[in-house]
């Protein structure tokens, strides 16, 4: 059922675009989904290994990589390939991997690194490429990073540490954290679709090159992250590399640069969640 529901979602998110309205609860769904995964994880400066940091080197380096490979044919599909592959790793993966049974202390660093590196960097970079408004401060990211991600951390270390017998408790009802991520994906879709139905101006064949890039990317990162990840870590260093925090880049580009840079996100957003329901098929067909 796992895999049909979260399809379900993305097909639900096209169809009803209008769902969009409720979009503000993302950011509440996604705090709770990190808090459940956080919950009997000791973080510590170790789980930064020297993999982790090779995962945030890689991914800032393939979005200068995409950007000065697609440069000479046009700089405002530079610009989208930029900021989609430097999109850092999704909030949501931690528990992505914990459905996957794979190990959410390696992918919650990631999500740590990655989000605070990149979010605080990327007005640097944009400016760098002459692509935006020099200057540009990270101030509101971060603040949304630090709400989204070190809140629920912070909440769970607590928890952890401090009152053991309750969040084991908690723990019991983790599966809570899959329904949350459908609704997140069903809303962040939606979105999605309401932001293409709203800027009909925009050429089909612009979509459509956009849209192949895009899968190139993904495809890319899910398949180089595996590699980095080795025997040991292929899962986890795929879904770090391979899902992104597509809601903080399209909230990125429409706030600083234009709305054509968010397609690119925005057709990874869908890409990157189909692969992610396929991963779930496949996982309950091996039991």
């Amino acid at each position: 059922m796992r895999p049909f529901l979260l399809f379900s979602s993305i097909i639900l998110g096209i169809l009803l675009p209008r769902a969009e309205s409720f979009s503000f609860l993302i950011q509440y769904l996604l705090m709770f989904m990190l808090f459940m995964s956080f919950l009997g994880i000791k973080v510590t400066h170790r789980i930064f290994s020297k993999n982790i940091i090779l995962i945030l080197i890689v991914n800032i380096g393939l979005g200068f990589l995409w950007y000065f490979i697609v440069l000479p044919f046009n700089q405002t599909f530079a610009l989208i390939a930029f900021i989609t592959a430097i999109t850092p790793t999704a909030t949501a993966a931690p528990a992505v991997v914990h459905f996957l049974k794979g190990k959410v202390e390696y992918i919650t660093a990631s999500v740590i690194l990655t989000n605070l590196v990149i979010a605080l960097c990327l007005p640097i970079f944009i400016s760098i490429l002459h692509a935006g408004k020099a200057g540009v401060f990270a101030i509101s990211s971060l603040q949304n990073i630090f709400i989204v991600i070190i809140i629920p951390l912070l909440l769970a270390q607590g928890i952890h540490f401090l009152l053991p017998t309750l969040g084991k408790a908690i723990s019991k009802y983790k599966t809570l954290s899959f329904y949350c991520w459908i609704a997140v994906v069903f809303l962040a879709v939606a979105k999605s679709s309401q932001f293409i139905l709203t800027h009909k101006e925009i050429p089909l064949i612009s979509l459509i090159i956009i849209g192949i890039l895009v899968l190139i990317i993904c495809a890319v990162n899910f398949t180089l992250g595996r590699i980095i990840g080795g025997k040991e870590f292929g899962l986890e260093g795929s879904q770090a590399l391979g899902q992104k925090n597509t809601t903080f880049s399209i909230w990125y580009a429409l706030s600083f640069l234009n709305p054509l840079i968010a397609l690119g996100p925005v057709f990874y957003l869908v890409y990157h969640n189909v692969y992610n329901s396929y991963q779930m098929f496949k996982k309950d067909r091996s039991g």
